[in-house]
């Protein structure tokens, strides 16, 4: 804790004192010679409440969260250079996670750190990517939580990523971020983008390349569009299928219009794509000498079926904003892992609410409240986990074993109080 909140103080100060000597650099010159810099850091303190507590054992029930943004452009005769870079730093206060590790929010975390150079109609953006199919105008401000290992085949499930995104929303299947290179183009409206990123965020990156792209067309009232991903995920030990498209319909009543309302779909081709050698029951023959790997939570049925599985999702969302100090903000979604089957508990929709009521104070101060409740089968008819009362017994046990039937659902109660700070230099 010491480690992070030192991070995070060194990184606060370094950045003013920076924004401050450029400010003063930039005070009496044109900006054509320094370019324009803005930054921003968002400090949030929260406390929060989630039946997810007795899944992962994560007692996050107070935290600290500090979101910073850092944007410079540069013009030049023919052309423009712009870099972008957002980071969040998480500092949970009640950090446990009894069980499974590998359920915890990253305490280091980005998703955007790239540099584009703008030639009027078209340009190249190259770094760490804002994906495609990440179109919902909302910022997400929980603290994510990942389930970076599947736990087992009856717990596999997609409440990966930020609570109050849609279900599945900010998970593997629908990028995070991503890595590569891209060829973008706007006018009058029309954003058309191609280009080529890493499959995914772990493993071999490497060995996992993927195509990108996007056309869409937004004005004062509109944002319309589809966008889509071809890619694979893995290794040599294991290769999965990693396919995606999204369309999506956003409306807003004008230019600062106070209410926006939207709705996006999902079609995707996920699973493991060959047998291997580290596949459950499967002897062990891999010359190459890798550990045993790992299945994703989207992938682990299909090792019997050896098949692709199909998925769908899709969500409706309202805004209204400005209304005397207070935004609300609400949207509904489903998710099916696998649309031909209904025969597991994974395979069954599920389903996700979400309300969030900001108080704006000021402008730069606001108090946060929000309810994520989300349905998922798999949760509600497997028990769930304690810790035993023994201490000498590590581990977990569910209540069967003492003839108990606990059940829960992902509810989850946030409040939050939130700072923003920053400025605009060189103009």
């Amino acid at each position: 804790m010491k480690y992070i909140l030192k991070v995070c103080h060194i990184l606060v100060v370094y950045l003013s004192f920076s924004l401050i000597l450029f400010a003063q650099d930039t005070s009496d010159t044109n900006t054509s010679k320094y370019g324009v810099l803005s930054a921003s850091l968002e400090l949030t303190a929260y406390g929060r409440m989630s039946d997810l507590i007795e899944q992962t054992g994560n007692e996050d029930t107070l935290g600290v969260l500090l979101d910073g943004e850092l944007n410079y452009i540069k013009e030049y005769k023919y052309a423009s250079i712009s870099a972008d870079m957002n980071i969040r730093v998480y500092e949970p206060l009640s950090h446990k996670a009894r069980f499974y590790k590998d359920m915890n929010p990253p305490l280091f975390d980005f998703s955007k750190m790239n540099i584009f150079v703008n030639f009027g109609y078209i340009g190249v953006r190259v770094g760490v990517l804002e994906p495609y199919m990440n179109n919902i105008p909302m910022k997400s401000y929980f603290p994510s939580l990942f389930y970076v290992h599947t736990v087992s085949s009856n717990k596999a499930t997609v409440l990966s990523g930020p609570r109050d995104l849609p279900i599945g929303y900010d998970s593997q299947l629908i990028p995070r971020y991503d890595t590569g290179l891209m060829l973008e183009s706007s006018f009058y409206g029309v954003f058309i983008g191609v280009g080529m990123v890493n499959g995914e965020q772990g493993l071999d990156a490497n060995s996992s390349k993927g195509l990108m792209a996007k056309i869409s067309y937004s004005n004062d009232y509109v944002h319309t569009g589809v966008a889509g991903y071809v890619t694979e995920i893995g290794s040599i030990p294991i290769k999965e299928w990693g396919d995606g498209v999204n369309a999506f319909f956003y409306f807003k009543n004008g230019k600062d219009g106070n209410i926006t309302a939207g709705i996006e779909g999902f079609w995707f081709r996920h699973g493991i794509r060959g047998q291997s050698d580290y596949l459950p029951g499967y002897e062990n023959t891999n010359l190459h000498h890798y550990n045993q790997g790992y299945f994703t939570d989207f992938s682990i049925q299909t090792v019997v079926s050896n098949t692709p599985l199909y998925a769908m999702s899709g969500f409706v969302f309202f805004e209204i904003r400005k209304l005397w100090i207070i935004d609300i903000t609400t949207h509904v979604g489903i998710w099916d892992n696998n649309i031909y089957s209904d025969s597991m508990d994974i395979f069954k929709p599920k389903y996700r609410a979400f309300l969030k009521i900001t108080f704006n104070v000021t402008d730069d101060f606001k108090i946060m409240i929000s309810d994520t409740f989300t349905y998922d089968e798999v949760f509600a008819n497997n028990y769930q986990y304690y810790e035993l009362e023994e201490r000498y017994q590590v581990g977990a046990i569910s209540y069967a074993d003492y003839g108990g039937k606990h059940y829960t659902v992902d509810n989850d109660f946030y409040i939050g109080l939130s700072y923003k700070f920053g400025g605009v230099w060189g103009k």
